[in-house]
């Protein structure tokens, strides 16, 4: 069964007028560069077109922290990086788009929050307007951890669904799977800065 926003966009795909090209307000500070090497190959997600070519949007899973605490939280995220004058959506996208999905399967006593959207960019076009995000972006969700759950490597997966318009709209997908490993002691992640960047910039 297609997902709502791959349902959608069949309505959308063919549209020629999908503001590429036009106007958009100014972009937001470019993110820290960090280093995404360390990644297992099932959270760092290259999507392929029908036609075999590379999707526009690459799409990884990432945790802030190496290792968290029994009854403790971190955060955790989808990262989406678009190709050139590429851009996925705004939870509220406007006149044309869909808010990317993320559906999470998670291991017992193991909690995650709705991701929360960074301030977007505003796109216009032949009268068109649009909230969303070009060249990067990530979304962000706190996963919990019960007190009562024993150290150990434990599987977090997302399916993900999203919307990328150019000028025309298509749709994308990645299932993902990140370890969470939980510790007696918590150790720190590589991309701490990645994730304070994008929080610096939700909606207040």
């Amino acid at each position: 069964m297609l997902s709502r926003v791959a349902a959608a966009a069949v309505a959308l795909v063919f549209s020629t007028s999908a503001l590429a090209g036009g106007e958009a307000s100014p972009k937001p500070p470019p993110p820290p560069a960090v280093d995404f090497s360390a990644l297992p190959a099932s959270a760092d997600v290259q999507p392929k077109n029908p036609d075999g070519k590379d999707h526009p949007v690459h799409a990884r899973l990432v945790v802030d922290h190496g290792a968290v605490t029994p009854g403790s939280t971190t955060r955790i995220a989808l990262h989406l990086t678009q190709q050139k004058d590429w851009h996925t959506y705004w939870k509220s996208p406007g006149d044309i788009g869909l808010p990317t999905e993320i559906d999470w399967t998670l291991p017992p006593g193991v909690t995650v929050t709705a991701h929360e959207y960074p301030v977007p960019q505003r796109f216009e076009q032949d009268g068109q307007v649009s909230f969303g995000y070009e060249d990067q972006v990530l979304l962000i969700a706190d996963v919990s951890v019960a007190a009562d759950v024993a150290p150990g490597t434990y599987p977090v997966k997302a399916e993900a669904n999203w919307l990328v318009c150019l000028t025309s709209c298509i749709p994308g997908s990645a299932t993902l799977e990140h370890p969470l490993v939980v510790a007696a002691e918590a150790q720190p992640g590589p991309l701490t800065p990645l994730f304070d960047h994008y929080a610096a910039q939700h909606p207040t």
